[in-house]
Formats: structure tokens, C-alpha cells, sequence
């Protein structure tokens, strides 16, 4: 079973999440934590299942997002900002390397240091991985009307803007 198969298998079946009238009866604000961290980890499961099937994972098309919205990263940076290093992060960015989604070059003057860049195909699988992300979050959020999503958006991201300091896990 590869890594991405373990941890989407690590996550409750969407039957699990699916009940938010069950709940214990809990304060406000807990139940809130738990319907957030719930939808999350039904989203990312999808997502994570749904790029597998094209052999990608969520940290993949964050590596190859961040890549091609910078232009160029050097192996530290892909680390840093994805907060991953030793073998975890050569196993990345070498697994990309040999499907073709990234490339290394050396970065003159100092002839010691790389950096990598998104292929064509690369861009191709992240467009993929993109259009994954939007109908997951259609799917999860399509029952919601133009106003409640726009309400929940604002609120999530005042919420996350609050902490953005804080790293997703």
C-alpha cells in the first residue's frame, strides 16, 4: 500500500462524517470545531482518493502549485513551505522528477545549487489536480446557494486570517 493509500485509508468513511444533527450535545463551540474538522477531513479524503486515481497526492499538487506560481524552487524552499524535509522531500521531489512534472536545473553563478522548475506536463497535473480540488468542493458545497457560500467563505477565511501564522496539518 503506498503512502497515499495509508493515509486516506487512516481517514472515517464519508458515512462517518455525514451525520452533523448527531453530534453530542456539546457547547457552540465545540460543535463548531467538530463540523469544521469534519468537512475537512471529508474534503481531503476525496481529494486525496480522487488524485490517487491519478497518481498524484495532495502534497504533490501543493509542491507542483507552489513551483509554478513561484517559477523556480530550490529543494529547501519546497521543504520550508510545505513543511517537509529529508527523505519525505527527496521522495517527493524525486518521484516528480521521474513522472516528468518537474525539472532540475543548476543556478548560475553558484554551480552547487539547483532549483526546479514545472514542466508542461507538470502544468498539465496541476490543472488536473485543480479541477479535482474544484469538484470535490462542488460537490461537497454545491447544496449551498451563491450567499451562503460567499457567508462561509468570509467566515472561514476572517477565521484563518486570524491564525495565519498557524500551519494546516
Amino acid at each position: 500500500m503506498s503512502d497515499v493509500q495509508e493515509r486516506v485509508a487512516a481517514v472515517p468513511e464519508p458515512g462517518e462524517w455525514d451525520h452533523a444533527d448527531r453530534l453530542p450535545d456539546v457547547s457552540s463551540a465545540a460543535r463548531t470545531a467538530a463540523l469544521v474538522a469534519r468537512t475537512s477531513h471529508l474534503m481531503w479524503r476525496l481529494v486525496a482518493e480522487r488524485l490517487a486515481e491519478r497518481g498524484l497526492s495532495p502534497r504533490v499538487h501543493a509542491m507542483l502549485g507552489l513551483v509554478g506560481e513561484r517559477g523556480s524552487l530550490s529543494r529547501r524552499e519546497i521543504g520550508q513551505l510545505l513543511g517537509v524535509d529529508g527523505p519525505e522531500l527527496a521522495a517527493l521531489t524525486d518521484a516528480a522528477l521521474a513522472d516528468g512534472w518537474i525539472r532540475r536545473l543548476r543556478v548560475p553563478p553558484d554551480r552547487r545549487r539547483y532549483e526546479f522548475y514545472l514542466t508542461v506536463e507538470g502544468e498539465r497535473a496541476r490543472k488536473a489536480a485543480d479541477a479535482v480540488v474544484r469538484a470535490v468542493q462542488e460537490e461537497l458545497f454545491g447544496g449551498l446557494d451563491a450567499s451562503e457560500h460567499a457567508a462561509l467563505q468570509a467566515a472561514l477565511g476572517k477565521v484563518a486570517g486570524r491564525r495565519s501564522g498557524a500551519r494546516p496539518g
